[in-house]
């Protein structure tokens, strides 16, 4: 009777025993126990976009593009680009021309164009490769390798009833870049004026223009280095 009881007591246990093995709560013979992953949920954070590598030595680096302004002309500023100033009203009278060389800003040669009263004429000056004669085509006898015509727009020249004195027509000068000049135009208002300079082939020599405006007299002014 004894042995009944135990053999229906194991047979449970067997019984009990398979039913833990099948849901992985006794780990079987042989094998073992693995816990799943955990479930993370998805996470909605954007991460930062990694910054750039540095770059190595050496290496080019593209520059933004920057416009490019065009070269001023002002009246205070040197240039070898062509000038032009339009005439104010009223037409300027040329009473002298004189020249000088001055040791500022590292020296330069300066022809003073002197005016009667506060009137000043427009001003043009351009490199030309020769100076013209008035109203032809044949070249002025002028020193230099190099030249510049100038215009005075809206000037004039003293008449005879003025009493005032005739500026030179020309001038053998020598200065160091500005070796003559010569009138080389006086019609319709406008006075030419070439200017014969002196420099190296591949040197071309810089002007400004400026102007000193008072009541008995005005001048323009035009250096050369």
């Amino acid at each position: 009777m004894k042995l009944y009881y135990w053999g229906l007591f194991i047979s449970a246990a067997v019984v009990v025993v398979l039913i833990l093995m099948v849901n992985n709560i006794v780990p079987r013979p042989g094998f073992t126990a693995v816990e799943p992953d955990p479930v993370v949920p998805a996470s909605t954070s954007v991460e930062p976009a990694p910054e750039p590598a540095p770059a190595e030595p050496g290496s080019a680096v593209a520059e933004p593009a920057t416009a490019v302004a065009p070269p001023a002309r002002s009246d205070s500023g040197w240039s070898a680009v062509a000038y032009r100033k339009e005439a104010p009203a009223g037409v300027a009278t040329l009473i002298s021309i004189n020249s000088a060389h001055l040791t500022e800003e590292g020296g330069f040669d300066r022809i003073g164009l002197h005016f009667q009263g506060a009137v000043l004429p427009g001003v043009s000056a351009e490199y030309t490769a020769k100076i013209l004669q008035d109203g032809s085509d044949q070249p002025a006898q002028l020193a230099g390798n190099a030249f510049i015509q100038l215009k005075l727009l809206q000037a004039k020249l003293p008449d005879a009833k003025s009493g005032l004195t005739q500026p030179s027509r020309g001038a053998t000068l020598n200065r160091p870049q500005l070796r003559a000049f010569t009138l080389n135009g006086t019609a319709g208002n406008i006075i030419s004026i070439g200017l014969g300079l002196d420099h190296g082939a591949d040197n071309k020599s810089v002007f400004r223009i400026t102007e000193v405006s008072e009541k008995t007299e005005s001048v323009v002014y035009v250096d050369i280095r």
